[in-house]
């Protein structure tokens, strides 16, 4: 999403903020987080307008940074995780825990693999 394309966003809200009981906006697609600083100035100017942000990511560019940024921001983190990129995800997953809500994606050639991550999420 471009700069202007945020921007013109943040004017539209503000000026029609009265209009909605509920803004909910949803940051997916591709990979978010590579635009994370134009996300974190979106978030920072729009704060006080009362929106609920999602994030839907691989997660391999999270870091301590913005999963504190997110946490005090409460930006709800949704991770989309598949067999081949489990173990790595997994990992941050355990680093930052109750912090990420999570997406598998299955396809029966990993339906073996859908199982581990399941477990190691119970834990």
């Amino acid at each position: 999403m471009s700069s202007e394309t945020l921007e013109n966003l943040h004017g539209y809200l503000r000026k029609n903020r009265n209009k909605f009981r509920n803004i909910v906006i949803d940051f997916f697609g591709g990979e978010p987080t590579l635009e994370y600083l134009k996300i974190k100035k979106f978030i920072k100017k729009t704060k006080d307008l009362n929106i609920r942000y999602v994030i839907g990511t691989n997660a391999i560019l999270i870091d301590d940074e913005k999963v504190d940024f997110f946490k005090k921001n409460n930006v709800e983190i949704i991770v989309s995780i598949s067999s081949h990129n489990s173990r790595e995800l997994m990992e941050k997953i355990e680093k930052y825990p109750m912090v990420f809500s999570v997406n598998l994606v299955i396809v029966p050639s990993d339906i073996f693999g859908f199982f581990e991550i399941v477990n190691k999420l119970q834990k």
